[in-house]
């Protein structure tokens, strides 16, 4: 880099669906410094926040995080006596009966090897769309890449912005993790 090259600003998000509120409040906490944001990068979790990011405009951000990831809305707040409780009782939860807005269980098939994975992502297929301008993604205004696995190999593969156009499906490829969720 030269002396005077303006820097690139990037944020990288890590995979983990718990992760994702903190990945908001990372987001929150960067925006109100007032920096550009030339790039961000991210993986399962991470790479819906970082499509979330790139496909809206600055100030629709926060609100389209808050919108996919406090789905449906937190509960009221509880003292702290019961807080790790709840958390707990939470993680039951959701692998019982799944994050609604996110993934349910799937059915178990007749078919032995018809196994696809414990949890069907189809509710996040269907709401990732409606708050994600894929076209403001692909402009070039905030570069983004997606990590995901190559499944038959088990190599990393980078879906970039700059080399091609991204779409829903790259980001939920990036969110395939069995054998909780399916591979695409």
């Amino acid at each position: 880099m030269e002396e005077n090259s303006p820097a690139t600003v990037a944020l990288v998000f890590a995979g983990g669906l718990g992760l994702a509120a903190y990945h908001a409040g990372v987001y929150q906490a960067f925006s109100q410094k007032c920096l550009p944001l030339h790039w961000v990068v991210g993986s399962s979790a991470g790479a819906a926040t970082a499509a979330l990011i790139a496909g809206n405009r600055a100030e629709d951000r926060i609100a389209r995080m808050r919108a996919f990831w406090n789905f449906p809305p937190i509960e009221t707040y509880r003292p702290a006596p019961w807080r790790h409780l709840n958390g707990w009782l939470g993680a039951v939860r959701s692998r019982v009966v799944g994050n609604p807005g996110h993934f349910h269980p799937r059915l178990p098939s007749m078919n032995p090897f018809g196994f696809r994975s414990l949890y069907d992502l189809s509710p996040m297929r269907e709401r990732l769309p409606k708050l994600i301008d894929f076209d403001l993604l692909n402009s070039g205004e905030t570069r983004i890449c997606i990590a995901a696995t190559d499944i038959e190999t088990g190599d990393p593969i980078i879906f970039d912005s700059r080399e091609q156009r991204i779409e829903l499906d790259h980001v939920m490829a990036s969110c395939g993790f069995q054998p909780e969720f399916a591979p695409i």
